[in-house]
């Protein structure tokens, strides 16, 4: 069964619990509001998706210093939303990460 919520209403939702099972809310836009026009799934994903890191790990946790773990924890979340989150990294000739590129994909129902 999923929960459909407001996509603004819903970062209060997930981060109160552990996370729940792939596609356990059903992310939409309220697109009879006005101010939700321009608004795109993907912008509110990534809003959710740093909140999260700021809510479960901290102010200081950035996705340069994320442990494996805490991706893996924070992507279960995001997963209960139907998306996977995926990160590329681009480092310098020091082989320090200097840009970080993050997507969603969302999740094929008959996959799961």
């Amino acid at each position: 069964m999923t929960t459909e919520q407001d996509a603004f209403q819903i970062f209060d939702v997930i981060f109160t619990e552990s996370p729940k099972p792939p596609n356990t809310y059903n992310l939409r836009l309220d697109t009879s509001n006005p101010d939700n026009v321009n608004v795109k799934i993907d912008d509110i994903l990534i809003n959710i998706f740093f909140n999260g890191i700021k809510t479960l790990y901290g102010e200081t946790t950035t996705l340069r210093n994320i442990t494996q773990e805490q991706y893996e924890n924070l992507n279960k979340y995001m997963q209960s939303l139907g998306y996977n989150t995926i990160f590329e990294y681009v480092y310098d000739d020091d082989n320090l990460p200097v840009n970080v590129k993050v997507w969603f994909e969302q999740i094929n129902l008959t996959m799961v």
